[in-house]
């Protein structure tokens, strides 16, 4: 009978979430909201019993053990599921998933009668690609952007052992990374960055920065070499089971025009468009940033950067044995950089900067005057010109809104004066502003922005 429930939402779950054509035919087909909310449920106590996870230990392992989270209790299970189900997205038409506000209010299975959750059924890892066209000829597959839709029902299973982890996984991950990270993100880590060098900058020196291009990252993980990883980091029992089934036997199928592709084993990669992806990527690449020992390395994803100061030809080789040390490292993990986009900058003032070609197997890198870094472009001088030109367009109320959005994220640290100038300063003139913001972060810079006459 839980079986045939199973299959029931399970299916319900899939076809709600295959494309913008059949979600909208999926909500007036097939099942009655009744249905719907009788089936969920009763499924409802299987999504996620932290009862079942006993605390996995792993001898002579450097990190610590999980916290006993999975001793709380029934009702606080059902708290976390319900919680998740209003935290579900509004489809493509602007319609929520039903089953939601209506089955939170009913009770879950009985706890003596939820099975072990060590296997995600084959509909739980089927993913629906939606090819988007990016630009260009139209009749060219490398011009499309896949964006992959799962079953819901799935990820709110997802989100409930989430959070349940996340305080642990979290803890676990390398300083060096802003990527996919709660008080972390572009702003930090060029902020961080920018101040290291202007400093380098302002005392005459020179840094040189290699930006680091991973070739399709995110697909490349090895799931084998990341249920590994998560051996190493405490992560066994029947909780490295559920990863394991959750990783492994995964299939894809492409939907568009309301055709349907037959479906394709994935055989790597974190799957795209889930909760736990983001967390399991970062886990894979957490040693990455330990191979570079004699320069400094930030990243945002799988987005790299190692940068150095350099006063002598010494130090460059320095920086050219971290750059040796990463490719070696990552290489081992099966991930690739492809050093035809990989590209180096010196920034200096200097009038005679030391010059020197660094490279990847043996292929020399490009030396660059200017590198657009997550949004922001970097010149070889530091100066903000090129990036206040490139970005420089009509401003409407939308720009404006989103511009004051974004900087209250990045300055809920600063002082109440400095707080109130930036947010004056983007709101007269948000064209500009995160040339200011992210590229001195100090007030002198603050107060140019401010002011009206700069362009006399």
């Amino acid at each position: 009978m839980l079986q045939d429930q199973q299959q029931k939402v399970q299916n319900m779950s899939l076809n709600l979430s295959t494309s913008q054509a059949s979600l909208s035919q999926s909500m007036s087909e097939s099942y009655s909201l009744t249905e719907i909310k009788s089936e969920l449920s009763s499924l409802k106590g299987l999504l996620l019993n932290r009862r079942q996870f006993p605390s996995p230990v792993v001898q002579s392992s450097p990190f610590p053990s999980i916290p006993a989270w999975q001793r709380n209790d029934t009702d606080s299970n059902e708290d976390t599921v319900e919680s998740n189900l209003k935290d579900l997205q509004y489809g493509s038409k602007g319609c929520k998933l039903l089953v939601a506000e209506d089955t939170m209010e009913e009770d879950a299975t009985s706890k003596d009668s939820v099975p072990h959750p060590k296997v995600k059924k084959e509909e739980w890892k089927l993913a629906n690609i939606i090819p988007i066209r990016k630009k260009g000829d139209i009749s060219n597959v490398e011009n499309y952007r896949p964006i992959s839709l799962l079953c819901v029902t799935s990820k709110v299973l997802e989100r409930c052992v989430l959070r349940n982890l996340r305080d642990y996984l979290m803890s676990l991950i390398n300083s060096a990374q802003h990527g996919f990270i709660p008080a972390r993100s572009c702003t930090t880590q060029l902020v961080e960055v920018l101040h290291y060098i202007g400093s380098i900058l302002d005392s005459g020196k020179q840094t040189d920065i290699i930006f680091m291009d991973m070739s399709k990252a995110f697909d490349k993980v090895s799931h084998t070499a990341l249920i590994n990883k998560l051996q190493q980091y405490n992560i066994g029992g029947s909780l490295l089971q559920w990863f394991t089934s959750y990783l492994r036997d995964r299939q894809q199928r492409v939907t568009t025009l309301g055709a349907t592709s037959s479906k394709k084993p994935v055989c790597s990669g974190v799957p795209q468009g889930s909760i736990l992806g983001p967390i399991l990527f970062l886990l894979y690449v957490n040693d990455l940033p330990d191979a570079v020992t004699n320069s400094t390395v930030a990243c945002f994803a799988d987005d790299t950067k190692i940068f150095r100061r350099i006063d002598s030809i010494t130090d460059a080789m320095l920086l050219q044995d971290d750059i040796n040390n990463l490719q070696s490292c990552s290489t081992s993990s099966g991930l690739v950089f492809n050093e035809g986009k990989c590209k180096s900058i010196s920034i200096t003032r200097r009038s005679q900067p030391i010059h020197h070609l660094y490279s990847i197997k043996g292929k020399e890198l490009a030396l660059i005057p200017a590198e657009n870094d997550l949004g922001i472009w970097i010149t070889s001088d530091l100066t903000w010109s090129k990036h206040i030109l490139d970005r420089t367009v009509p401003a409407d109320n939308s720009c404006l809104f989103a511009s004051i959005s974004y900087v209250m994220l990045g300055i809920t640290s600063f002082s109440g004066q400095l707080r109130n100038l930036i947010v004056t300063a983007v709101s007269n003139d948000p064209v500009t502003f995160n040339e200011a913001f992210l590229g001195r972060s100090n007030k002198d810079y603050c107060d140019w922005i401010a002011n009206p006459e700069r362009w006399g």
